[in-house]
């Protein structure tokens, strides 16, 4: 076959601009740092990048949610905290009040203490955390529980809002209460890994506990107010009892930061494994969409004296001229 002067140069033209695309293909990996910039670079790993990065972003939305479960949680348990504060408060007023030699007017005065005490109670459970109330479980857009004064400005009783939504499809005026609607009433999920909840509501032990360890719905409450009335009343025989009952009211406390603080240790360690979780995923990422430089600089030092090598050959094999012939 005979070998004319345009094959010749068409084909050093094509091999340049081959070793010049290589050489762009080097340089680009090496100023963006990825292997795979476009999925013709390779297809394959392409859709396994796309693949880990969907799942990077959903474990991104899980430690969001975790991180807020946490902090939902932490400020539980500074609340719980403070009730127990309270209950204990209460207690000592009620082994004051259950001497006999004390006067009716400083059992009056216990009285009314502890009447601010039942309010302090109720600001307690109706704290909140980023505005949502934090003992109304899945209920958390108002407070969960309201103070009812009589005339004389006493605290007669304390309403809980919010469980009647959960009696049935259109409560009645007055559903009445339920151990199934106060169960309902405190599920509060928060979604820590795929298809995996949490349920970080609290308070029905702490508030809707009774003495016998049975639900009673506002428990906490009607107790602290027997309390008040028999201080006022003078009945020493029942300020005995109270006293016990204070007790048992402060071991449910107890329980329910025990929950709380099991919560929280479960959350931390979904936290951690979600840590080397996306460690793991970054790795994976990392080798399919990285460059290795140390690899992609020499072979560009290569690619570079092969494409200079090229155009020095061409520049031999392009430059004779019909005039050099006839020389």
């Amino acid at each position: 076959m005979r070998v004319t002067n345009k094959m010749l140069t068409q084909t050093v033209m094509s091999n340049i601009n081959t070793n010049l695309s290589r050489l762009d293909k080097l340089q680009n990996q090496l100023s963006s740092g990825k292997r795979v910039t476009k999925p013709s670079d390779d297809p394959i790993a392409v859709a396994r990048i796309m693949s880990f990065k969907t799942v990077m972003k959903s474990q991104e939305q899980y430690d969001k949610n975790m991180q807020d479960a946490m902090g939902w949680l932490d400020t539980t348990d500074g609340a719980l905290n403070n009730a127990n504060k309270v209950l204990q408060r209460v207690r000592e007023l009620a082994v004051y009040g259950a001497n006999d030699t004390l006067p009716d007017e400083s059992r009056k005065a216990l009285a009314q203490e502890v009447d601010k005490l039942v309010e302090e109670m109720v600001q307690i459970g109706n704290t909140n955390y980023g505005g949502r109330y934090i003992f109304g479980g899945g209920h958390t857009t108002e407070p969960p529980f309201e103070v009812v004064k009589g005339s004389d400005g006493k605290i007669e009783s304390v309403k809980f809002i919010g469980y009647q939504d959960f009696v049935t499809p259109n409560p009645p005026a007055d559903p009445g209460f339920t151990e199934d609607a106060l169960k309902n009433t405190y599920k509060l999920e928060f979604e820590v890994e795929s298809g995996v909840t949490m349920n970080v509501a609290a308070g029905s032990m702490t508030f809707h506990t009774g003495i016998n360890g049975s639900y009673d719905l506002n428990a906490v409450f009607e107790k602290m107010i027997e309390l008040r009335k028999n201080l006022e009343n003078g009945d020493t025989a029942e300020i005995n009892s109270r006293i016990g009952d204070m007790d048992k009211l402060i071991d449910n406390v107890l329980s329910e930061r025990a929950v709380v603080g099991a919560k929280s240790k479960r959350m931390e360690t979904a936290q951690e494994r979600s840590f080397s979780y996306q460690m793991d995923l970054n790795k994976l990422l990392g080798r399919l969409e990285d460059v290795d430089f140390a690899e992609a600089t020499m072979d560009f030092h290569v690619q570079q004296t092969v494409y200079q090598a090229a155009l020095a050959t061409g520049a031999q094999i392009i430059q004779p001229t019909l005039i050099d012939f006839l020389k």
